[in-house]
């Protein structure tokens, strides 16, 4: 959501952070311009944002070699699409990705099913078989929304250190390595027609920084 980059955007200003911005409302020209600023060499703006489904084509950012997903979409394809956008012909830096999930949150059962929903589509393309997406009824919507809410409603104010973000990236990096386990227990299980609606497919391949 673009309210998300307007909080982003709050701190940037805060800090004295100089950056570019495309969303949808962003003109053609104005566009163009803050691409070719960004990949400018020694550019003092370094920090570019988006919002994943702002026009993907033609946004090449080659010299980026971070990518952060604040929010995931429903649509695995367009944060693979977002993570395209610095792996564009003339990028000569290895390009990290990392994915912000909040755990005990309907954020982790959104890319839970992205995730499925994207190995399903590798088979189905893979193997040229057809498969039938099962879309989310309203009771499982619930169930999402409903997902981790004690935990939450629980939770105490705290002052999160340098060593606490460690942890988090830590343990983020852990649960990424189990998971890709669990995604090619599901894969197989896929081909051989016996897909299990209870497996948990939650962060793909990945970084998965829970906060």
């Amino acid at each position: 959501m673009t309210r998300l980059l307007d909080i982003l955007e709050d701190y940037l200003l805060y800090r004295g952070y100089q950056y570019c911005r495309i969303d949808g409302n962003t003109g053609g020209e104005e566009r163009d311009a803050s691409i070719e600023t960004i990949n400018q060499p020694g550019s003092q703006k370094f920090i570019f944002l988006l919002s994943t489904r702002a026009g993907g084509l033609g946004i090449n950012l080659a010299t980026a070699d971070v990518v952060i997903l604040y929010d995931s979409d429903w649509n695995p394809q367009v944060d693979l699409q977002a993570q395209d956008r610095a792996h564009r012909i003339g990028q000569k830096k290895e390009v990290q990705v990392f994915r912000f999930c909040t755990e005990f949150a309907i954020e982790e059962k959104v890319i839970e099913r992205a995730y499925k929903k994207l190995a399903l589509d590798a088979l189905v393309i893979q193997q040229g078989r057809l498969a039938e997406h099962k879309t989310v009824n309203k009771d499982e919507l619930l169930q999402m929304v409903r997902f981790g809410a004690e935990m939450v409603f629980s939770s105490k104010d705290s002052t999160i250190t340098d060593e606490d973000i460690d942890r988090i990236i830590a343990k983020g990096e852990e649960a990424t390595a189990e998971l890709d386990v669990k995604m090619k227990k599901f894969t197989e299980d896929a081909i051989k027609f016996k897909m299990d609606d209870t497996v948990d497919l939650l962060r793909g391949q990945n970084s998965i920084i829970l906060v």
